[in-house]
């Protein structure tokens, strides 16, 4: 299976996703994998909050490896795999959320606003295969999307596609991070947040809908050679919080949040590069014994 069939199969499911959700808040992971074995697919098991779908195959010649997990809020996926001559190896991870969420303040229920909401993405893609005889060629791909249904049914949302082919060499797809949302349409790489600007009315719910998918795929037309991919999305796909918020053009800080899934999206679930490491923090306990022990001292 080609990477543009691939890309393509992870688009339908994420349309799919966003499109069944108009109602009720949702989780989904699906995984593939595909070697000389055969072809084996996982829509994911439900536990609680969360949903996990994982797929392993292996033959003398090939294998791949696919893991997602999708819970309210935190989207992780993983593919690896390599192939032999004559072989082909082909791993798919996707993982998806959508919710319903309500911002209220008791003097501006009712009107219309804007909110900023912003969705933290990471990934990793190694891709190894040359063009040169033996030719054996490896790709990947990663893309994620983040979107918001909100006042009238005006739908706001930002996604990056990213492609790796042979020896590394990337290719960024439709200009990397395309957003579309009250500013207009732009592509605008901003780190490694997908972020966007929507109307919605205080009081009332509007959905939210992230994904990622993650693949990778070999095929080796000669007698030698090994090629191999690893999709590492394990560090992906946050929920990254309000970033602003305003009523007739006047910032808002003073509201409450509520969701249908329960979920409490009032702070990021982003990894903060913020917080200490316990090292650090053992340290600053140390520092603050020593000036303890000296104001003593000069005490005594």
């Amino acid at each position: 299976m080609s990477t543009i069939r691939q890309t393509s199969m992870s688009v339908v499911l994420a349309a799919a996703l966003f499109a069944s959700a108009s109602a009720h808040a949702g989780l989904a992971t699906n995984t593939m994998v595909a070697t000389s074995v055969g072809y084996q697919t996982d829509y994911g098991t439900q536990a609680g909050n969360a949903m996990s779908s994982s797929l392993y195959q292996q033959n003398a010649t090939s294998d791949a490896t696919a893991r997602a997990t999708a819970s309210y809020g935190i989207l992780k996926s993983y593919v690896s795999g390599y192939g032999t001559a004559y072989s082909t190896s082909t791993a798919v991870a996707y993982a998806g959320f959508t919710d319903f969420i309500t911002i209220s303040n008791p003097e501006l229920d009712g009107q219309v606003g804007t909110v900023t909401l912003s969705f933290y993405y990471d990934y990793d893609l190694d891709i190894h295969g040359n063009n040169t005889y033996p030719a054996n060629t490896a790709n990947g791909h990663f893309s994620a999307y983040a979107g918001m249904y909100g006042y009238y049914g005006n739908t706001y949302s930002s996604q990056v596609n990213t492609s790796v082919n042979n020896n590394g060499v990337q290719d960024f797809i439709n200009g990397g991070t395309t957003t579309s949302d009250l500013n207009g349409l732009r592509y605008d790489p901003v780190g490694h947040y997908l972020s966007f600007t929507g109307k919605f009315v205080y009081g009332s719910a509007f959905m939210i809908n992230m994904n990622i998918a993650i693949d990778g795929s070999t095929y080796t037309n000669q007698n030698g050679g090994t090629s191999s991919y690893v999709g590492d999305a394990t560090h992906s796909g946050y929920w990254a919080g309000i970033s602003s918020l305003t009523a007739d053009g006047k910032t808002v800080t003073a509201y409450t949040l509520s969701s249908q899934s329960g979920t409490d999206y009032s702070q990021s679930f982003a990894p903060s590069a913020d917080v200490p490491e316990p090292g650090a923090l053992a340290l600053l306990a140390a520092g603050l014994a020593g000036l303890v022990g000296v104001r003593r001292k000069r005490a005594a």
